[in-house]
């Protein structure tokens, strides 16, 4: 009779422990966007931009970085760099810190600059 008993409450407490799995994912779900979400802010706020990389085949400016929210284009001349060289492909999102260069542009309206940091993006 104790068996039959501890093997009821061990089937119940078994079966009632698998239902909420399903809850939890969805839970672990929105927390990781609002965790996302939290990141980019402080990406932004320590002064990264969210960019798209462009590439152009025929043009001096094999790829670009296009600002999402202010529509500017820059011109990585590090991009070749080999810490940078993971991140070029076409239409990925990236956070990047760079400095503006004073040399003159190699392609028409597009800034060239300097990457120092790049992260990936959402």
């Amino acid at each position: 009779m104790i068996l039959f008993f501890k093997m009821s409450i061990f089937l119940f407490l078994a079966t009632t422990a698998g239902c909420d799995s399903a809850k939890s994912a969805a839970t672990n779900e929105q927390e990781t966007k609002a965790i996302e979400t939290m990141d980019d802010s402080k990406l932004v706020a320590d002064g990264y931009i969210l960019a798209s990389v462009k590439y152009q085949e025929d043009s001096k400016c094999n790829y670009i970085l296009v600002d999402e929210k202010k529509n500017l284009m820059y011109d990585p001349i590090n991009f070749d760099a080999e810490k940078f060289a993971s991140f070029k492909s076409n239409d990925a999102k990236v956070y990047v810190k760079f400095r503006g260069l004073r040399m003159p542009n190699r392609c028409p309206n597009i800034q060239p600059v300097e990457l120092t940091e790049i992260k990936a993006g959402t």
